[in-house]
């Protein structure tokens, strides 16, 4: 019997850890290194066809997350029903750090094997397969209102294949995936219809195959939400880890913090790409490719918060093991598996960030600036409605058609939902001096960040805890820099944003569902639920499925008017509705009485409210402070 797949921990002199890139840079039409490229998309191609039975295999790995309920790799511990990790819980980012490792671990070692089949140059095919590493999808880049990369989209790919080096076309290993008979069996009925992974399924039988039409259209129209979502993650309203960690509500507690986590962004990225497919149910959800390198960004925005806030699990959960990941060959548990105290800093793994050259309020305010609003323009014309009355009850929206929706349409309309009490309108930029910000803002950063956008740059060299070394000729000076772009932070004009504050209960539906806000006859945000359709099989979900899940959606854009201002409070009521959806159908709110929705103001202040140390004398800004007293409920049952 084959040993066990060990991810050792690496003693890496500082500096010299490899930093992984975004997937554009890395795997687009111009990559950084060509024959990275071409080794990583070869070595995809392999793993995906080896025996689903071998630990190398990608429907072995992909397995680890979910379905089948099956051991991997020897590992000691018998694997809890439905899935090792751990959603809803404050170990779900650390948990997927050394899953990442794993699948980058297992390509990099097929990409040298490959290279090493090279007839010509094959020393630098070599020296490229050493330097590989898994690369990240930034979906709330600016570059995402393009739409989901090609490099997931298209079915066949172009590379200088082994062993003679000269251009083949291939089927693109990312697009798609073949799921083994044998592990299709036991996916859940609405899913194993399909023998190859699908985003936005065209028919409900085998021959499906993904919309990429829908799956655009879906994607873009929710850009400008996920970029907000990242913002808030950031600007210093997630304050505690139990709160940036995971999507679990406290039932107690109202504070802003409370409704958003990394894990709630996450879930909201598996709705807008699975569509129906494997991405957006979690016990199948790893067998798409795309899955990884989502996950992946999932741990550099992890990375990012750990360096600027300096904030990771608490001690009390720190030494608990990380199955089935090892670090070490052997049978006792707590020796040779991988735990959150190992895994807190990446060199350890043998990778880094490009931000992570900076650290504490640099870091903060270079990650604030790179998803600045690209415009608060509404994207249709606002007209500002008559006033309503305020009724003496709450009044819930009308009940839904009992005819089926078609997953691909919009949901319909439905009666307006309760006005809020009237306030004042607060002033809001304009569209023309958000864009003017935005320009400015996002001009260097994202050339920094995004190598991909600067030809003549190369990838910078990465470093240790955010500190530059004195050989980089790219060391980053944010000082500098903000200087030269004329960029200062208190100068910048206030912002004024809404946010509806949502909790429901997990498994309200037994499987995934998506509540979903229209204005006009447009999407204007979307919350996505990630459950999983047989929460009985999993024991992590046993015993989290009578929790909440919370989120912040911004629906700013929805209650702008066209001269920038916000449409009074009291009128929010008649613009927005919302409808609980689930494969293609309209559930009636009463089925989902947990469902609860409340709408805040907040006032960014782009200089911070106030400076706040953390426990190693680290600053960071507040820069959003929350109308708390203005607590909106618009739908509580």
């Amino acid at each position: 019997m084959a040993q066990p797949i060990v991810l050792a921990q690496q003693n890496l002199q500082p500096g010299t850890a490899i930093a992984r890139q975004e997937v554009i840079a890395y795997l687009g039409p111009n990559p950084v290194d060509p024959k990275q490229r071409d080794l990583f998309l070869q070595a995809f191609a392999s793993i995906c066809k080896k025996d689903y039975r071998d630990p190398r295999s990608f429907a072995q790995i992909a397995g680890i997350h979910g379905l089948p309920n099956a051991p991997y790799d020897q590992y000691p511990e018998r694997k809890p029903g439905g899935g090792y990790c751990v959603h809803g819980g404050i170990l779900f980012p650390t948990w997927h750090r050394p899953y990442i490792c794993l699948i980058e671990k297992v390509i990099a070692e097929e990409a040298l094997l490959i290279a090493r089949t090279y007839t010509s140059d094959q020393q630098a095919w070599v020296a490229a397969a050493q330097k590989i590493k898994f690369p990240y999808w930034d979906w709330s880049a600016a570059q995402s209102i393009n739409g989901v990369p090609s490099v997931f989209t298209d079915e066949t790919v172009t590379i200088n294949a082994a062993p003679s080096g000269n251009p083949v076309r291939i089927p693109n290993p990312l697009y798609s995936f073949e799921i083994p008979r044998e592990i299709l069996a036991t996916f859940p009925p609405q899913l194993r219809q399909y023998p190859k992974t699908v985003r936005y399924p065209t028919t409900q039988g085998p021959d499906a195959k993904s919309n990429i039409a829908e799956l655009q259209r879906g994607f873009t129209s929710m850009v400008h939400q996920i970029r907000a979502m990242t913002r808030v993650l950031f600007d210093g309203t997630v304050e505690s880890w139990i709160d940036f960690s995971n999507h679990t509500m406290d039932n107690s507690s109202n504070r802003p913090g409370n409704y958003h986590s990394l894990e709630f962004i996450h879930d909201n990225i598996h709705g807008m790409v699975g569509g129906g497919g494997q991405m957006s149910n979690p016990d199948t959800a790893a067998f798409d490719p795309i899955f990884f390198f989502h996950h992946c960004n999932v741990d550099r925005l992890l990375s990012i918060y750990e360096t600027a806030f300096d904030n990771w699990v608490p001690p009390t959960d720190t030494a608990k093991p990380l199955g089935p990941f090892r670090k070490a060959n052997g049978t006792n548990l707590q020796q040779i598996t991988w735990t959150s105290s190992d895994c807190r800093e990446t060199e350890y793994l043998g990778y880094t960030y490009p931000e992570l050259k900076l650290k504490g309020l640099a870091l903060q305010q270079a990650t604030l600036a790179l998803y600045a609003p690209r415009s608060s323009r509404p994207q249709a014309p606002v007209q500002q409605p008559a006033p309503v009355q305020q009724p003496a009850q709450p009044v819930k929206p009308s009940q839904p058609p009992s005819q089926p929706v078609p997953p691909a349409a919009r949901p319909p309309a439905q009666q307006p939902m309760v006005p809020p009490p009237a306030e004042p309108v607060r002033p809001h930029n304009t569209s023309s001096e958000q864009d003017a910000i935005s320009a400015l803002l996002s001009r260097f950063h994202l050339d920094f960040f995004h190598p991909s956008f600067s030809a003549s740059r190369e990838v910078p060299a990465t470093t240790t805890r955010g500190v530059p070394h004195a050989h980089d000729p790219h060391a980053h000076d944010p000082h500098r820099e903000n200087s030269a772009a004329g960029i200062h932070a208190d100068s910048l004009p206030s912002v004024t944003e809404v946010y509806a504050h949502i909790s429901v209960l997990r498994n309200a539906l037994k499987g995934p569902f998506s509540v979903v806000f229209t204005a006009h006859g447009e999407t204007a945000a979307t919350f996505f639920v990630f459950a999983r359709a047989a929460p009985e099989l999993c024991d992590n979900c046993v015993q989290t499925d009578k929790e909440n899940v919370s989120g912040a959606l911004d629906i700013t854009r929805a209650l702008t008017l066209p001269d920038g201002t916000l449409v009074p409070a009291n009128q929010w009521g008649s613009i927005l509705t919302v409808a609980v959806m689930q494969y293609g159908r309209q559930v009636p709110l009463a089925q989902v009485p947990s469902l609860k929705i409340h709408f805040r103001k907040s006032v960014i202040n782009h200089g911070g409210n106030r400076l706040t140390p953390s426990p190693s004398g680290r600053t960071y800004h507040h820069m959003r402070r929350w109308d708390d007293d203005g607590l909106i409920t618009l739908l509580s049952h």
